[in-house]
Parts: structure tokens; C-alpha cells; sequence
């Protein structure tokens, strides 16, 4: 690199690496990855005194083209990946919404199974005392996804304050 005057790719540095890798037959993910690698041949030029200062500067700009290009790919790399992994609002909200009525359903089989263990029966002679059982079951649901209504509204007022 110092006296051939070659301007390293950041790709040229990934086929050495894959290239060595096979050589000494170990894996890839073994070896120092691209940015290491600028960061260790920047420092040997940087430390070495047999290079004129001159061609110092000049080597150290070559590199720091290579630099710029792979901070570059990884913002891009890093940001392609956050898409990927953040799921959409509509889909956060749809999971919300899923857990408020799961929650609020285990809530309302918790208070149906109250009654059942203090009436001893559900079945009665009587079918207007049957629907007055289920009254307080349809009263803890309803009441509980009101909660919840509550609840993500003010999620939702908090997060867009935030942002």
C-alpha cells in the first residue's frame, strides 16, 4: 500500500480477509473484521517513522476515504436492520389491542369462575337468575377494556410527546 499507491475498497479488504480465512482454514468470523483491519493498518502507518510525512498524510487520506465509505455501509446496514426489526405502529397497535381484550377476557373467566365456586351451579330454575350470574362477568370485561382504552390512550398521548 505504500509504495504502489494503491487506494484500498472496502470490498478489497473483505475478499483478503474471506482469502486468509481460507488460507489458514479458519472461519471468517474469526478474523479481525473490515473496520479492524483499517484500524490497524491506519495505526502502522500513523506509528511508522520510516514513512516521509508527506506520503504519511497522503496514505492516511487514502484510508480515511475507506473510512468514510464503511461508516457509510453500516448506517445503512444499521438502519436496513432497525426497518426490519421495528415492527410498524398499526401492527404495535393491533398487539396492543389483542393483549386489552386477552386481559380482559381472563379477567372476566376469573370472575365467572367466582361465581360458579360460590353458587355451587349455574343452572337454575330460573332463566332470568341465570342472566343476572352473568351480569357482573359482562361488568368486569366491559369495565376492564374501558381501563385499557384509557390506558393506551394516555401510552399513545405520552409517546407522541416524547418524539
Amino acid at each position: 500500500m505504500v509504495l504502489e499507491s494503491y487506494q484500498p475498497r472496502y470490498d478489497d479488504i473483505t475478499r483478503i480477509l474471506e482469502g486468509k480465512a481460507r488460507e489458514f482454514q479458519v472461519s471468517a468470523d474469526d478474523l479481525y473484521s473490515e473496520e479492524q483491519v483499517l484500524n490497524q493498518l491506519f495505526t502502522e502507518v500513523f506509528d511508522n517513522d520510516l514513512i516521509a510525512p508527506l506520503q504519511r498524510a497522503e496514505i492516511e487520506k487514502r484510508l480515511e476515504d475507506v473510512f468514510s465509505r464503511s461508516i457509510t455501509r453500516k448506517d445503512e446496514v444499521e438502519k436496513s436492520a432497525e426497518q426490519i426489526s421495528s415492527p410498524s405502529k398499526d401492527q404495535k397497535d393491533r398487539l396492543i389491542w389483542l393483549m386489552a381484550v386477552a386481559t380482559s377476557a381472563i379477567e372476566a373467566v376469573t370472575a365467572f369462575l367466582l361465581i360458579v365456586r360460590k353458587e355451587g351451579t349455574l343452572i337454575t330454575d330460573n332463566t332470568f337468575s341465570d342472566v343476572r350470574l352473568l351480569v357482573p362477568v359482562l361488568g368486569v370485561f366491559v369495565t376492564s377494556l374501558s381501563i385499557s382504552n384509557f390506558d393506551i390512550k394516555a401510552m399513545s398521548r405520552s409517546a407522541r410527546r416524547a418524539e
